[in-house]
């Protein structure tokens, strides 16, 4: 028998065991700001094909204060690599949504616009009339 098929098999073993025990003992969530931080926990254990690792992170993004889950449907991350890349890094609409969601949450994106905060040069009034072409439902 070839050493190669004696040496892989025992390799690969040895790697995805060790890794997934040093893996399990790391912290995966990172703070982005004072408001929300990221889990890239995992979320299955990473494994190696022939040309790639494989780590398959959450990437969600929670308020600080009052993590809840996005209520937007996740995606799922593809199994194959079609790129001779080293490191390839998927985001998907989900962790874009989840970070809306948590800066939203967070009182981060929320702005009260009123009519004093408007400059007196320009014609707009805070009113139903303005916004019936945003809302149209008040008409």
């Amino acid at each position: 028998m070839p050493s190669r098929d004696r040496f892989c098999p025992l390799i690969t073993s040895s790697i995805n065991d060790d890794l997934n025990q040093i893996l399990s003992t790391l912290d995966l969530k990172t703070d982005i700001d004072d408001n929300c931080y990221i889990d890239y926990t995992l979320v299955q254990q990473p494994f190696v094909i022939k040309d790639a690792l494989f780590v398959n992170g959450k990437g969600e993004i929670f308020d600080k204060k009052s993590p809840k889950e996005c209520p937007s449907p996740k995606q799922e991350m593809p199994e194959t690599v079609d790129s001779d890349r080293m490191v390839t890094l998927w985001v998907t609409e989900y962790m874009l949504n989840s970070a809306g969601f948590a800066y939203q949450e967070a009182g981060f994106l929320q702005y009260n616009l009123t009519q004093d905060v408007i400059p007196d040069k320009i014609p707009i009034h805070m009113t139903t009339k303005f916004f019936k072409y945003f809302v149209p439902e008040l008409y």
